[in-house]
């Protein structure tokens, strides 16, 4: 999947136990087995696997970011639930919540392998004492700074831009049309924007 944005509110409720598929909820996908690239979501996930992007990767995350509230009793992260792929070039900026005993975390709840890629981070201003061994927490205002993402691709031709003179705004995909700053009712807003 490429360039899909999303802010529809995923939930599931009592899934049944016998069909692990059943149970992964995602703001892009329940369970990615392809490549996720310019994706974003701005939504609400609750479900027993419950990731910002994806409930479960088994593949490729790549230039990403979640806005969305994240809810999980037992695994819940800002951009996968459980993960035995791979990511790269993601944020997550959403809230993160978990309401049993389970697995949290800013970016990837559950992972299988270790080398799971780089230069991923997390607003440490909205996610609180949540942190990530998969990537680096920002506070709010290097999360609106472009020196921030290392190797991220801002180029006029890259898939990545930000806000950075008189409005400042955390990095934003340029696949997508968003609301001009102060728009109202906005539709979609440029994420992190403030003046």
């Amino acid at each position: 999947v490429q360039e899909a944005y999303s802010s529809v509110d995923v939930s599931i409720q009592n899934p049944p136990t016998e069909n692990f598929d059943s149970i992964l909820a995602g703001g892009i996908a329940g369970f990615n087995q392809g490549t996720l690239s310019e994706v974003a979501f701005d939504g609400e996930v609750t479900g027993p696997v419950a990731g910002g992007i994806s409930g479960f990767n088994d593949s490729s995350i790549v230039d990403a970011y979640s806005l969305g509230a994240v809810n999980s009793r037992t695994i819940a992260g800002g951009i996968t639930g459980k993960n035995q792929g791979t990511f790269s070039r993601v944020y997550a900026a959403g809230v993160v919540t978990l309401t049993g005993e389970g697995d949290v975390a800013a970016l990837v709840a559950d992972t299988i392998r270790s080398d799971i890629g780089g230069a991923s981070y997390w607003d440490e201003s909205v996610l609180g004492q949540i942190s990530d061994v998969h990537g680096e927490a920002l506070d709010a205002n290097a999360m609106r700074t472009q020196s921030s993402f290392e190797g991220w691709d801002f180029s006029d031709t890259g898939p990545w831009t930000i806000q950075s003179s008189g409005f400042r705004s955390y990095p934003y995909l340029r696949a997508f049309t968003y609301d001009a700053p102060e728009i109202e009712p906005p539709v979609r807003s440029i994420p992190g924007l403030q003046a």
